[in-house]
């Protein structure tokens, strides 16, 4: 869902994508019972993928013609441990919900100079354990870098 809405002399926008999972069920045998995997995610070294429930990005916009400033979040829901599906008396862990926020500022004062920037993970969030082995997370699917920021200035010719 996409919309912009008039505010006093600029516009705010409001972008929210969402991701829905109702099942994921496995059969890893011909005759064996199929298992569900939605919202589970896979703590295995060897990089077994998440599988959320919901996933969310929704981002927030002010426009005026030479200014721009926005806020985004992200989110994934708490999701059980692959284990408990695989091996539900002895299941590791499972993970929390886990939210990031950015900010980004764009300014142009002419049409030739342009300057941007920004915070990603403005509150620091750590990734979750994942598997129930400190240290291990996944790297694809959270934050491993922590809060940065960047800027940016972009010169025409």
């Amino acid at each position: 869902m996409s919309t912009s809405i008039p505010a006093g002399p600029g516009s705010f926008d409001i972008n929210i994508l969402a991701n829905f999972t109702d099942s994921f069920e496995t059969q890893l045998l011909v005759g064996s019972a199929w298992q569900e995997f939605a919202g589970t995610i896979d703590g295995t070294q060897n990089g077994g993928i998440p599988i959320p429930d919901w996933k969310t990005l929704a981002s927030f916009t002010y426009r005026l013609p030479n200014f721009e400033g926005g806020a985004r979040w992200r989110h994934l829901p708490e999701m059980a441990d692959v284990t408990s599906v695989t091996r539900p008396a002895s299941p590791a862990p499972g993970v929390p919900a886990y939210d990031l926020f950015d900010v980004t500022l764009l300014y142009k004062f002419n049409d030739k100079i342009l300057v941007r920037g920004g915070v990603n993970n403005v509150t620091d969030e750590e990734p979750p354990i994942v598997g129930g082995t400190i240290g291990q997370t996944q790297p694809g699917t959270y934050d491993i870098l922590g809060r940065y920021f960047y800027v940016g200035l972009q010169l025409g010719f």
